[in-house]
């Protein structure tokens, strides 16, 4: 959210994504978004988004890694095979 504030103040600014992607990293380094979100932020910030948090996602099936599923899919692929 720190980070989408920041863009959202640059865009405001007048800022381009890139001057404002140079300036994120110079501030939080390896912990800095990828290029990409930066860019993507900045757009809709411009596009007169004002929000900074996640759009709501469509109901999607929540995935679950458990050690039982891993199995289960391991032979399952391991059946599949060999048929």
């Amino acid at each position: 959210m720190e980070q989408r504030a920041v863009i959202k103040f640059n865009a405001k600014l007048g800022k381009s994504a890139s001057e404002t992607f140079r300036l994120m990293q110079q501030i939080y380094g390896n912990q800095c978004l990828g290029r990409t979100a930066v860019f993507e932020w900045h757009k809709s910030f411009l596009e007169g988004r004002e929000t900074l948090e996640d759009d709501k996602k469509s109901e999607r099936p929540i995935l679950v890694r458990t050690p039982e599923m891993i199995e289960k899919v391991r032979n399952f692929v391991a059946n599949a095979m060999r048929h």
